[in-house]
């Protein structure tokens, strides 16, 4: 109802909501699912009736969740080099043909991955799997649990891989869409070199405000702090530079880099791009798109047209210095590292 009909709740209704936080709770699980509730949906519905005191709301809601997450960086950046390290050691064959007509969508969540997905999958060949996280799984327990990684290995990654979402449709074409997938994306086109990646981004602090404005508990572990989020963006874009370089030549033509500004500024000509990469013959309908159902929080925006609402935010000024800070250093850490 806040989403999507604000205008259901007056002033009054929204002071009795408030009281709730009040309550008793069971547990600590409750609380943050009760109170998080309550402070996201105030939030939305303060936002879309220009109340400004809907920064404030959604600050008290994301600061009940980060107290509740207790989120690790260090554990990721262990994690990220260490996949880094072992990825260089690969020796690279190119005998493998596996992964044609697989699409892998990837990018920063609320970078518009819903979108682009929304686009390809209206055509009547393709199935989309949604945010799976089978290839992530997959290529995590092995690398993890591999001293040397090898191609042989990864190429027995890709067939299973295969071999699981040839259970789920008999259509031509597959879209894999966890964002995730771009943290592995050098170990996938070993696994898959046939396979495409489609990569979105998105202006850093336009992406960091709309993760802010979610209500991610579980899902997503760094959304409740500008400053983990300006954190993860530079890890993000660490590894696209990581992988830029480290590809073979055959490989870095199967990626194909898509602006969410360009995507929303220009529609029907980056369409046609995407269209053309993905070797799609025909051109999205947009009937279907608008019907096209997705499990995340971008489903009410993906299912509108397209529009740039969502451009240059400005919400949030007190924590953009805080941010740039933040993602500066991170970069640095990571120039340093790799």
């Amino acid at each position: 109802l806040a989403s999507n009909k604000p205008d259901f709740f007056q002033q009054d209704e929204i002071e009795k909501i408030l009281k709730l936080k009040n309550q008793n709770f069971q547990n600590s699980h409750e609380k943050v699912n009760v109170l998080s509730s309550i402070y996201f949906g105030i939030g939305k519905i303060y936002e879309k009736k220009k109340n400004t005191e809907f920064e404030n709301i959604y600050i008290e809601g994301n600061n009940i969740i980060k107290n509740f997450q207790r989120f690790n960086m260090f554990n990721l950046q262990k994690k990220i080099l260490d996949s880094i390290n072992k990825f260089k050691e690969i020796n690279y064959k190119s005998e493998n043909s596996l992964g044609e007509n697989i699409i892998f969508i990837s990018g920063m969540p609320r970078t518009g991955t819903t979108l682009l997905e929304s686009i390809i999958a209206s055509n009547k060949n393709v199935f989309s799997g949604g945010e799976m996280v089978l290839m992530t799984n997959l290529i995590e327990d092995y690398v993890l649990k591999n001293d040397a990684p090898n191609i042989e290995g990864l190429k027995n990654i890709g067939q299973q891989y295969i071999d699981r979402i040839s259970e789920i449709t008999r259509l031509k074409i597959f879209i894999d869409k966890m964002p995730d997938n771009f943290f592995y994306l050098g170990y996938i086109l070993y696994a898959l070199p046939k396979a495409k990646i489609i990569h979105i981004e998105r202006d850093p602090w336009d992406n960091a405000i709309s993760l802010f404005k979610q209500r991610y508990i579980r899902n997503i572990h760094y959304s409740s702090s500008f400053f983990n989020i300006a954190l993860q963006i530079a890890n993000h874009d660490a590894l696209k530079e990581f992988w830029h370089s480290s590809l073979p030549s055959n490989l870095k033509t199967q990626v194909f880099s898509v602006s969410y500004e360009e995507l929303v500024s220009n529609p029907d000509e980056m369409k046609t791009k995407i269209i053309e990469f993905c070797e799609i013959d025909e051109i999205e309908n947009s009937s279907k798109r608008e019907n096209f159902f997705s499990r995340t929080a971008s489903m009410s925006q993906v299912r509108g047209e397209i529009h740039q609402k969502s451009l240059k935010k400005r919400d949030f000024s007190e924590f953009y210095e805080q941010f740039q800070d933040a993602y500066n250093s991170q970069k640095e850490y990571w120039n340093n590292k790799i």
